[in-house]
């Protein structure tokens, strides 16, 4: 069972927002280090001094020390034209994080639904989402969707890098789908139907306002700036960070320098100057952390 406490944090303040607001990471990527180097997530891992994608950072004993109660994990491998059996390869990942969560016993709780994570703050058990990134893991059949609901995914990230089937993405040039297609729609409703939480990250403005239009109930970005400080495409505009708080949805403020700000390093204020813009622009109970990379 988890151990942290106020003397684990040194700051009862910290303590004592936890009781009745989660401390949860939306989007780190521990997974994949886990699946190409078969890293312990128990295991303490040592900091890195120079910022190293993928190498991991992230692990059980330090996320419970500094006060979290659960970690997103999401599940990414690159996809077409490098890999063509993206499901295939997302259920292998899969398979890792289900071995990481037995290698963990009574540490961690795989959750399903909000009553799964009531009950493992409940039990002061590290809470475990899983989710994936990029809709190309679909091979361009909705059905897929359904698979892999079964396999435990509740949080599903329809793009990424390049387009895919339905979806375009901001770092991209090409855009064949303005924003979303009549597929990518159908991949939204389905992921309604299934009680899956739509994730808008790397989504263009056209995008995310055909989700808005189309999807029913709070749709979130799981990791992300905001324009207004960071004036990048891949980062939110006002307009969409409307349209995200009008679903009741979440926008988790990345970690990751550059789409903070035009350095290659950062600080907790450049976090909070985009936290602070959502909060000023429609309300902290839209604000959230989404980390990326490796925490």
């Amino acid at each position: 069972m988890m151990t942290s406490d106020s003397s684990a944090t040194g700051d009862s303040s910290a303590t004592s927002v936890r009781r009745y607001s989660p401390a949860l990471d939306l989007h780190a990527h521990f997974l994949i280090s886990a699946y190409v180097t078969k890293r312990d997530f128990g295991r303490r891992h040592k900091a890195r001094a120079w910022f190293k994608p993928f190498a991991s950072v992230t692990d059980l004993p330090r996320l419970v020390e500094g006060g979290m109660d659960g970690q997103v994990f999401t599940v990414y491998f690159p996809g077409r034209p490098l890999i063509r059996d993206n499901k295939g390869r997302h259920d292998r990942i899969i398979d890792r994080y289900f071995a990481m969560l037995l290698a963990n016993g009574q540490d961690m709780r795989h959750c399903e639904s909000p009553a799964d994570y009531d009950a493992a703050r409940a039990e002061d058990t590290f809470a475990a989402i899983l989710a994936i990134e990029g809709g190309h893991c679909l091979d361009g059949d909705v059905d897929n969707v359904d698979h892999f609901h079964a396999r435990g995914v509740r949080i599903f990230q329809l793009s990424h890098f390049v387009p895919n089937e339905f979806a375009d993405a901001t770092e991209s040039k090409k855009r064949p789908h303005g924003g979303l297609n009549d597929l990518g729609r159908e991949v939204v409703k389905r992921l309604n139907a299934r009680g899956m939480i739509v994730d808008v990250a790397h989504m263009t403005d056209a995008g995310i306002a055909k989700v808005a239009e189309t999807c029913r109930g709070p749709f979130i970005s799981s990791h992300t700036g905001v324009r207004a400080h960071r004036d990048m495409e891949r980062n939110l505009s006002d307009a969409s960070i409307d349209l995200i708080a009008k679903s009741g949805g979440l926008m988790g403020v990345i970690l990751f320098p550059p789409y903070l700000k035009k350095k290659i390093s950062g600080t907790t204020d450049d976090v909070v100057d985009h936290l602070a813009h959502i909060a000023e622009r429609v309300g902290t109970e839209h604000i959230a952390i989404g980390s990326d990379t490796d925490g």
